[in-house]
């Protein structure tokens, strides 16, 4: 156990610099502290900083740690320039003034996230500097995660954008993860993403929130993919499933399925052999390829193979006993193709 430590910049719990390399193994970081709460330097790590060093994490619980200064990232975990990778872990409750609740990851970083759960992490101030990336926050490099389950994640201020995960340019690669009940007073409930690529197959985004484009944000220059999907009862004033204003290429939607949440796009959006149960579309980007089903006729597909006005006869989303994902106690299901 790592616990009740203060760091006054970095690493409250410990830290790994450029050379060094460093193991977790089945251990509690918990109520570790990076910096002070009045302070306006960029303070990180209130767990664990990596710069630029070698750092794995397994099966161990990063628990209520916290970066508190004004301009402070990565309560749990912040990796600058370094390679992380994060394996059966919980990292839940730890807060970041800034960027990054849970983790943090910098522009030259690399972090692997596997079988993990990241949950009830916050970035971000009800009174002070608006928060990005409740429970991920990527400035830059690049994060894969497959497994896993984030929710419950939120980012504070007026501005809080992608209350689960949050990407700045870079690339995320979202593979069989859930991404349930987080929220933004901003944009992006689930995920916000502001450049870059975010690349989306197999998992489920349900029941996020925001004031715009409650599942996913998608704006400036982002190359956006989701296939194998679901976006079910997501919450927005505008676009609850999906909110696109990306100006890169167009997007692309395959064999995904939306239920009861809608879809709004100006930028580009090609969708593809998917569903639209109780959900609408807006906006002059959406264009269909073929085969999808929209039961309401309120997207205006007429391409090949298109039904509309048809039933989905879908069921609520559940767990039916297909593969589980993030924390074994708590599963979270998403509808699969194959």
């Amino acid at each position: 156990t790592i616990d009740g430590n203060t760091a006054s910049r970095a690493g409250g719990g410990g830290s790994n610099n450029t050379g060094g390399t460093m193991t977790i193994t089945g251990t509690l970081l918990d109520g570790n502290t990076a910096g002070a709460a009045d302070s306006s330097s960029s303070n990180g790590g209130g767990g664990i900083f990596n710069n630029g060093g070698t750092l794995s994490i397994e099966s161990s619980t990063i628990l209520g740690n916290h970066a508190p200064g004004n301009s402070s990232i990565g309560g749990g975990v912040a990796n600058r320039n370094g390679t992380v990778t994060v394996t059966g872990t919980t990292i839940a409750g730890n807060t970041a003034a800034q960027e990054g609740g849970g983790l943090w990851n910098d522009t030259s970083g690399t972090m692997t996230i596997t079988g993990t759960l990241i949950d009830g992490n916050t970035a971000g101030a009800a009174n002070g500097s608006d928060g990005q990336g409740g429970g991920i926050f990527n400035n830059g490099g690049t994060i894969t995660i497959s497994g896993a389950a984030i929710r419950d994640n939120q980012v504070l201020g007026t501005l809080g954008h992608g209350g689960g995960v949050a990407n700045r340019d870079g690339g995320v690669s979202i593979i069989q993860t859930s991404i349930s009940g987080n929220t933004a007073n901003s944009t992006g409930g689930g995920i916000g993403a502001e450049g870059g690529f975010v690349y989306v197959r197999r998992s489920t985004v349900a029941n996020n929130q925001a004031k715009n484009g409650g599942g996913l944000h998608i704006s400036g220059p982002v190359t956006l993919s989701v296939e194998n999907s679901t976006l079910s009862s997501n919450k927005s004033d505008d676009g609850a499933a999906l909110q696109y204003l990306g100006s890169r290429r167009a997007a692309r939607w395959l064999n995904v399925t939306i239920v009861n949440n809608d879809l709004e796009a100006t930028g580009k959006l090609q969708v593809e052999n998917s569903i639209f149960s109780a959900s609408e579309c807006f906006g002059a980007g959406v264009v269909s390829r073929g085969h999808n089903l929209d039961e309401r006729d309120a997207c205006g597909f007429d391409a090949k193979g298109d039904l509309v006005g048809v039933p989905a006869g879908l069921m609520p989303l559940a767990d039916n006993g297909g593969p589980r994902v993030g924390d074994p106690r708590q599963p979270e299901a998403c509808l699969l193709y194959t």
